[in-house]
């Protein structure tokens, strides 16, 4: 959601230029905020620590350490976003969407796995399968290529077993198409 507010942009509306009868519509969804402003600089500055971290990590394999201090956010101000939540359901799930109020864009989604993509993750694990097998076959001639290849086939067919079995959802988040 504040992706997509930074990069459209919408027209900004204080509460103090709201006319009466808007104000009395919206004033009880306003006020009834479940934060106090402490706890939004501490969600605040979580948030910015895990984007340094996930910045880092984007440009390495692991981190051994990770020592950071954020300091207090500064000039906090409330910003009230407007979104539609629809839920759904299929099969014996739960799905939903989330859409920006402003321009009505889909900004982020659980969706059900459509068959095509469970095959895809079903093939996955059984060519996992397959690697490791040839890998075991290969311990005897090549001890380091057999063990590697057990280990990646292995991983392979967990990774991608997991996600077939993983409850039939999809998650998207960004551009995403209109239902």
């Amino acid at each position: 959601m504040i992706k997509h507010f930074s990069k459209s942009r919408p027209k900004e509306l204080k509460l103090i230029d709201l006319d009466e009868e808007s104000w009395s519509r919206i004033k009880l969804e306003l006020l009834n905020t479940e934060m106090d402003e402490l706890h939004a600089k501490l969600m605040m500055r979580e948030d910015a620590v895990d984007v340094i971290r996930n910045r880092f990590l984007a440009k390495s394999d692991r981190i051994e350490r990770f020592d950071i201090h954020a300091s207090e956010p500064e000039d906090v101000r409330l910003l009230l976003l407007p979104m539609w939540v629809v839920y759904y359901k299929y099969g014996n799930s739960i799905f939903q969407t989330v859409f920006a109020g402003w321009d009505g864009k889909a900004v982020a989604a659980t969706e059900p796995m459509n068959l095509f993509r469970r095959a895809e993750y079903l093939a996955g694990a059984g060519v996992g399968a397959l690697i490791a097998a040839f890998g075991g076959a290969f311990v005897s001639a090549s001890p380091v290529f057999g063990i590697l290849a057990m280990v990646g086939g292995a991983a392979l067919g967990w990774f991608a077993g997991s996600k077939a079995l993983e409850g039939q959802r999809l998650e998207r988040e960004g551009s995403l198409g209109v239902i």
